[in-house]
């Protein structure tokens, strides 16, 4: 991935409870995000791949269970429903394909 980030644009969900900033560096697509506590419902279109920056929520992917603190990366296949459990809000960063 190169270094220069080029700036795409803002999605905002659920009533402002979760923001993404969508960028591409060179031909990958990446998202700068944050949830707030609660619980959102997601559909994977494709691959998608968490690296957690702080909070803590849990992932629920295909009826798995992955705890998602600062440091943890999560990997959300394609086609894949999945909910994020948020106790405490998380910053993350997610990677696309």
């Amino acid at each position: 991935m190169s270094d220069l980030l080029e700036f795409r644009e803002t999605h905002i969900f659920f009533d402002g409870k979760v923001v993404l900033r969508e960028f591409l560096s060179g031909d990958v697509r990446v998202t700068m995000g944050y949830m707030s506590s609660g619980e959102f419902r997601w559909l994977a279109e494709e691959p998608e791949r968490f690296n957690i920056i702080s909070g803590c929520a849990e992932f629920i992917v295909d009826a798995e269970s992955y705890i998602a603190a600062p440091g943890h990366e999560i990997y959300v296949p394609a086609g894949s429903t999945f909910t994020v459990k948020v106790s405490e809000p998380i910053d993350y960063r997610c990677y696309y394909a």
